[in-house]
This record gives structure tokens, C-alpha cells and sequence, in this order.
């Protein structure tokens, strides 16, 4: 974070310097601002797949966890840029990554009901760090392919989970 400044994020953002300043006096506030709508938006997928009024199946599942992250891909990468991304065990990073665990935990307990809420929060975290290689298939030459099996291996597990 300490690279980019104030008025390389203004501008990269299409703003005026005084408005970023206005809205956020530092660096450190934009980063906050930028990972709470991250996590809102990630905690708003995980209530509706657990809200859903029909229980989706592994494959129909699977394709929903790749469609999100692919959706909040942007988002993840830019509050990742504005953190420090060399400290994994960073207290706000720590901090969001339990929330995003529980989300999907709740989600995965929606549809598969004989999970206890400490195995689906463990389930979640594992297919978490999964969803994450889904984010580095654009650098391979394979990516699509990749990403097929990595979706066939998330509908493989969450079928074992009972969903």
C-alpha cells in the first residue's frame, strides 16, 4: 500500500484528488471503506444461496461459487493491492476471512442440513482457498479447462458433503 499514492489511486479511479480526500483523509480508510463493500458483497451472495427457496444441487452449487468470485474478482484484487498483501496473518485480513468462512459456511449448512456448523466452517474455508485458484486461470494457457475441472472437483466434494 505504501507505493501507490493518493493521487495515482485518484486517478486510476477517475476522481479528483479533493474528492478522494474528502471521502477518505488516508490510505488506510480507503482500504477499510474498499473491504467492508467487499465483504458486504460477498456476505450478500452467501445469504442468497443460503436464502434460496429451492436446495441446489452440487453442480448448480459449484457453478454459483465460480460465478461469484469471478464477480467479485475486481473488487477482491484492488482491496488485496490496497492491503498488505505480504502479511497473511494481517488482523483485517484474518478478520475477513473468518466473516467470508461463516457466510459460506451458513450457505453450505442451507443446503446440505446435516453438516454441524464447525464441519461447514471448515468445508468453507477449504473451498474458499479452492476459489481462489479460479483467480489465477486467466495467466494459464489452459485457464478454461482448468476451470471445468476445478468445478467438477467442487461439485465431487460438495456432493460428499450431502448438498
Amino acid at each position: 500500500m505504501e507505493a501507490a499514492t493518493m493521487t495515482e489511486i485518484a486517478a486510476r479511479a477517475g476522481a479528483s484528488i479533493g474528492s478522494l480526500y474528502q471521502f477518505f483523509p488516508n490510505k488506510l480508510l480507503l482500504a477499510e471503506a474498499l473491504r467492508e463493500r467487499f465483504v458486504a458483497k460477498a456476505l450478500g451472495v452467501f445469504e442468497a444461496l443460503a436464502a434460496s427457496p429451492q436446495k441446489m444441487g452440487a453442480d448448480e452449487l459449484a457453478l454459483a461459487l465460480i460465478e461469484y468470485i469471478h464477480a467479485i474478482e475486481r473488487d477482491r484484487a484492488v482491496m488485496l493491492t490496497l492491503s498488505d498483501v505480504r502479511n497473511e496473518h494481517d488482523s483485517d485480513r484474518v478478520r475477513t476471512r473468518v466473516v467470508l468462512t461463516q457466510g459460506l459456511g451458513r450457505a453450505l449448512c442451507a443446503h446440505a442440513p446435516a453438516l454441524d456448523e464447525e464441519r461447514a466452517t471448515h468445508c468453507a474455508r477449504l473451498i474458499l482457498y479452492l476459489l481462489r485458484l479460479v483467480t489465477e486461470l486467466p495467466h494459464e494457457a489452459q485457464g478454461e479447462s482448468i476451470e471445468q475441472e476445478l468445478r467438477g472437483l467442487l461439485r465431487t466434494y460438495l456432493s460428499g458433503l450431502g448438498v
